[in-house]
């Protein structure tokens, strides 16, 4: 259960920076994930965990400490639904209930990602 926790905090910080431009405060991350089974530390744990994933970066503006989705790969890698995905943890080639060969999300992204070659 802890495991599983901190992956899903890890997507979940990952579908902020997503969705807010790329760009979030440390604190303004607590307050959108905070709930009574999250501790601001756990989510301290998972921004440090993207950030040592090199997925993220720590910037200083104007005092504020933010984070921010690091440009590596393009715009199109940015998009991959897998990881934003709830299900990362339990998906894997040939699993059961989630697998990239059945995956509806994986299968558009890669027809858009064809189209732009």
């Amino acid at each position: 259960m802890v495991q599983n926790l901190k992956e899903d905090l890890l997507s979940r910080v990952w579908k902020l920076l997503i969705n807010n431009n790329s760009r979030l405060e440390v604190s303004k991350i607590q307050e959108l994930l905070s709930n009574p089974n999250i501790k601001n530390k756990d989510i301290e744990k998972a921004v440090q965990d993207l950030h040592n994933l090199h997925l993220i970066d720590y910037i200083n503006e104007n005092g504020d400490l933010k984070v921010t989705k690091k440009e590596i790969l393009g715009e199109i890698y940015d998009k991959l639904p897998c990881l934003g995905c709830d299900h990362l943890n339990e998906c894997r080639i040939g699993g059961e209930r989630f697998s990239p060969e059945n995956c509806q999300y994986l299968e558009l992204w890669l027809h858009e990602a064809l189209k732009k070659d």
